[in-house]
C-alpha cells in the first residue's frame, strides 16, 4: 500500500510525468518575406506547467507537410525550465514552404522533458483556434423609400456571425499566407 502511494504521490506531484497545458499564441503572429521570397513567421507556443515540481522542456520538432520548423537561433531559448505552477514560452521560427499544402486536421507537436526525477519523449496536440471568416464588404445599396421595421435577428436563427474552431497549423498558415498576399 505504502509503495502505491508514493506511486500516486510522484505522479500527481509531476515528478515522474509532467501535466502541462500547451497553447499557440495568435497575437503577434505576421509574416516575414526574406529576399529570396522565402516565406516565415515566429511561433509562440505556451507551456503551462500544472504540476509541483519544475519541468525542463526542449527538443520541440514537429512534422507537419507545408510547415518547416527552423533550427534554435542566437535570439532563441533551446529549452525552458517551467516553474510549478508557472508558464513559459517557446519562440521558434518556421517556414511555410506551401500554404496549399498545411492540413486541416490538428498535428502535434513533439518534445523532451525532464524532471528531477525523470525525463523522456512526449507529444501534443494544440487546440484549434477560432476563426472568424471573412465577408466581402456588400456595395452600399441605393436609398429606397422606408418601409416598416423588421423584427430583429434571433439567436441561434443562423444569421449571427460564428466562429469556425480551424486546426491550430492550418489557422496559422491561413494568417501569415494572408498577411503575405496583401503585403504585396
Amino acid at each position: 500500500m505504502a509503495l502505491v502511494f508514493a506511486a500516486m504521490t510522484l505522479w500527481v506531484t509531476g515528478a515522474t510525468a509532467p501535466q502541462l497545458r500547451w497553447g499557440v499564441g495568435s497575437f503577434g503572429v505576421y509574416a516575414f518575406v526574406d529576399d529570396d521570397g522565402v516565406l516565415s513567421s515566429h511561433l509562440f507556443i505556451e507551456a503551462e506547467n500544472l504540476t509541483m515540481v519544475s519541468v525542463i522542456l526542449a527538443g520541440l520538432s514537429m512534422d507537419i507537410p507545408g510547415v518547416r520548423l527552423l533550427p534554435v537561433s542566437k535570439d532563441e531559448r533551446a529549452e525552458i525550465t517551467v516553474g510549478a505552477g508557472e508558464s513559459e514560452t517557446f519562440e521558434r521560427r518556421l517556414v511555410i514552404t506551401d500554404c496549399a499544402a498545411v492540413p486541416h486536421e490538428p498535428r502535434p507537436v513533439r518534445f523532451t522533458y525532464r524532471t528531477w526525477l525523470a525525463s523522456g519523449e512526449s507529444e501534443v496536440t494544440m487546440d484549434s483556434w477560432p476563426e472568424r471568416p471573412e465577408r466581402p464588404e456588400r456595395p452600399e445599396r441605393p436609398e429606397r423609400p422606408e418601409r416598416p421595421e423588421r423584427p430583429e435577428r434571433l439567436e441561434g436563427s443562423g444569421q449571427e456571425d460564428e466562429d469556425i474552431l480551424v486546426a491550430w497549423q492550418r489557422a496559422l498558415a491561413n494568417k501569415v499566407c494572408d498577411d503575405a498576399l496583401r503585403s504585396r
